[in-house]
Order: C-alpha cells, then sequence, then structure tokens
C-alpha cells in the first residue's frame, strides 16, 4: 500500500523488500516492513479501511503528525505508537505534516487454527486475541519496545545468511507484539496520565497567539518547573518548550492555507513571533520548507 504523496522528498527503506526477507525466515504474517523519514513535509493520507486480518503498528521516532483512526484525532510525537486494528479506518487529517521519521509494521492477523509467527495452536490463537482485544490506539513506546522495533529494522536491512537469523527475527517480532499488548493494557490504566496530559495540552492551544514560559506553564499544573518538564518530556516525548512551538507553527500553518490569504507578517504576529523574519526562520527549521512554498504547495494540494 502507498503510504503517502510526498510533497518534496523523503528517504525511504522499502518496506517490500524488508518484508520479503522477514517471510523468508519464515515470518508469513508480516505484509509490510520499512523505515520512513520525511525530509521536508508531506501530503495527507488518503482514507482507508483495514480489512479483517490487517494489523499496523506505527512507532514514530521523530517530529509530529497528526492521524484520524475511526475518526479520532491522535497528535503523534517522537517514541509514540499507533496501533490500527482490523475493521479500523485510518486517514490523515487534512492538513501537510511536519518532517520527522517512523517504522511501522503490517501484519496478517490469524484465522482459527492458524500458526502465526512462529506459534501454533492455542499460543498462536491466544496472541492473535489479545491483539485484537486492544482497546486503545496510541501510547508511548517502552525502551523494550523500540528496541526490538530498531533491531528487526537492522536486521531486514543487513539480511544475515547465518543460520541464527531466523531465531533473531522471531524473537524481535514476537518481543515487539508482547509489548505492544504490554503497553496498550499499561496506558489503559493510566487515566490520572491522560487527563494530565489532555490537560496541559488544552493549556499550551489555548495560549497559541504568545510564547508561554515554562514557570507559568508548571504553575498551572502546580508543579515545580524541573519536575513539569521532567514529567512533561516522559508523557509527550518532548520539551515543553519545543511542543508550545510545535502547536504554534500548527496554528500558523492552518492560517497560511487559509482564504482569503494573510499577510505572512500577519501570520507571525498573531502567534507571538517577534517579526517575520523570526517566523520565517523557524518554520523553514520545523518544515523544511520556507512559509511561501508551503503556502503554493498547499493550494496545489488542496
Amino acid at each position: 500500500m502507498k503510504k503517502t504523496d510526498l510533497v518534496i522528498d523523503a528517504e525511504f527503506v522499502s518496506s517490500w523488500e524488508s518484508a520479503t526477507w522477514l517471510r523468508s525466515m519464515g515470518l508469513d504474517a508480516i505484509i509490510e516492513f520499512g523505515r520512513h523519514r520525511f525530509l521536508t513535509a508531506w501530503r495527507r493520507m488518503k482514507s482507508h479501511c483495514h480489512d479483517e486480518e490487517r494489523l499496523e503498528i506505527n512507532l514514530f521516532v521523530r517530529g509530529n503528525q497528526e492521524h484520524r483512526v475511526n475518526g479520532v484525532r491522535h497528535k503523534l510525537a517522537g517514541g509514540d505508537v499507533l496501533v490500527v486494528l482490523p475493521g479500523d479506518t485510518h486517514s490523515g487529517t487534512g492538513t501537510v505534516q511536519a518532517c520527522g521519521s517512523m517504522y511501522w509494521a503490517v501484519l496478517r492477523l490469524p484465522r482459527r487454527c492458524e500458526s502465526f509467527l512462529g506459534l501454533h495452536g492455542a499460543p498462536a490463537q491466544r496472541l492473535a486475541d489479545a491483539v485484537r482485544g486492544i482497546t486503545i490506539r496510541q501510547f508511548k513506546a517502552s525502551p523494550a519496545f523500540i528496541r526490538h522495533m530498531h533491531a528487526l529494522h537492522e536486521l531486514a536491512v543487513r539480511r544475515p545468511s547465518d543460520e541464527t537469523a531466523p531465531a533473531l527475527a522471531t524473537c524481535h517480532i514476537l518481543g515487539l507484539v508482547a509489548e505492544l499488548i504490554r503497553e496498550s493494557r499499561v496506558s489503559e490504566a493510566s487515566a490520572d496520565n491522560t487527563y494530565w496530559t489532555r490537560r496541559i495540552r488544552d493549556f499550551i492551544e489555548a495560549n497559541t497567539d504568545r510564547m508561554v514560559a515554562i514557570g507559568e506553564m508548571a504553575d498551572f499544573m502546580a508543579l515545580s518547573p524541573s519536575r513539569f518538564q521532567a514529567r512533561f518530556k516522559a508523557e509527550l516525548g518532548m520539551a515543553p518548550g519545543d511542543y508550545a512551538m510545535q502547536m504554534r507553527l500548527r496554528r500558523a500553518q492552518r492560517e497560511l492555507c487559509g482564504t482569503p490569504p494573510k499577510r505572512i507578517t500577519d501570520i507571525a504576529m498573531a502567534f507571538g513571533f517577534s517579526s517575520s523574519q523570526h517566523f520565517a526562520r523557524v518554520f523553514r527549521q520545523h518544515f523544511g520548507v520556507s512559509a511561501t512554498r508551503f503556502r503554493r504547495n498547499a493550494r496545489q494540494v488542496f
């Protein structure tokens, strides 16, 4: 399946070649596996519905993306996992996404009595049923999940021919799926964390017209600045100042796509940038393209 339409440029490790090698290791359930690095920005993903056996696992390494699963918007940053289960509807959000990088794997879940990732009989069915039972779609990746994903990718790139390769590949894909199930359950139980994250996100998004100091955010969440910054990074995968800047740029991005068109200087001032030059420099650093060119490309897309 074509992952995206690229606006300008990307580095792409073929999912077909990697998946073919992994299947040759006896992992017939793997349909796609790869890494995508977006060097600039990319267009929205078209809406598609996963069939009754298709499982998609996405690990976002760097940058920010927005996806919809079953109509729910998911704002994703480095360290986030997005899982799309059989029967889910998956799409972009209609915005041009930021540069970044991600891994993804697409697996075919087994029918009754079929083997799965080297397991047979009841163990295979219990593992597949546990995956189908996942109720949340976004959560933080554990260090073990990241290690398994990275190691599996390294194997698929190197494609070793020695006798240990099938065992290593099986170990890492089973570890990845096991961590997927475990972390989804941990995240389900973390209602307090979910509320904390939503509360600070809402505060930042309500103040995108100015630069909010770390101390003000910490006061709002009733924490010291050091404890606030540590928890924010643990929950959202980036520093609070970086996240706030991302939100301001996202709002500015939408204004650039609006009609009638506004002057770039006016947009810069509306979102608390000290000058149009400052806005232009930060925008290019984040999206890999100037605001003027971004506006031109967005008009072509939409």
